[in-house]
């Protein structure tokens, strides 16, 4: 029960701070300031980044986050005009908000879960026809047998078509030569001279 009157208090306090700090578009210009991204990242934390003006010092004001009424210290760093900030928390917070306190400055900030990486190999033939891993490629999606891709060989100097197989029963070639694409045992991208 203390816990629960201890929330309720919490965001009562915050709701009432920030009505009775309301920002004017006026105000909001000369604001020292500006949350430009909140975004976590695996191994890092809750990393903050900050436009700053170059009178604002960070190191003179207290900086933390609260979220569920907890108190998370910032870790900041300025260079230039970014202020970049890391709070240490775990992945339980995800879709929790987070107050953002900058000394007087208050912002507010959901913990999204970060957006997932699939990552393939890039596999290419010599001109002897022995297979190599050349690069890895990521994207946000699962690949699916037959997608293509375009990528830069660093060997050839130029950019080719490379097709997605899972394990290289799918996969042939055919043109100049004919190699047929190794069995890696898991997906990869390869390429394909038609």
């Amino acid at each position: 029960m203390y816990h629960k009157a201890r929330r309720v208090l919490a965001v009562f306090l915050i709701l009432m701070h920030l009505l009775i700090t309301g920002v004017s578009t006026a105000k909001a210009d000369s604001t020292p300031i500006t949350l430009q991204s909140a975004e976590f990242i695996t191994g890092k934390g809750f990393v903050l980044k900050f436009q700053v003006t170059p009178k604002f010092d960070p190191k003179k004001v207290d900086k933390f986050i609260l979220i569920n009424s907890v108190k998370y210290k910032l870790d900041c760093h300025r260079q230039n005009d970014i202020l970049t900030c890391v709070a240490e928390i775990s992945r339980k917070q995800f879709g929790n908000h987070a107050i953002i306190w900058i000394g007087k400055y208050s912002f507010g900030a959901t913990i999204k879960e970060p957006r997932q990486s699939y990552c393939y190999n890039i596999i290419d033939y010599d001109l002897s026809g022995v297979w190599e891993r050349i690069g890895t490629y990521c994207q946000d999606h699962v690949a699916r047998i037959g997608e293509a891709i375009t990528f830069y060989n660093p060997e050839w100097f130029d950019y080719f078509d490379y097709i997605y197989t899972l394990d290289g029963s799918d996969a042939f070639c055919s043109g100049d030569s004919f190699f047929p694409a190794p069995d890696l045992g898991n997906g990869y991208y390869y390429f394909c001279r038609n």
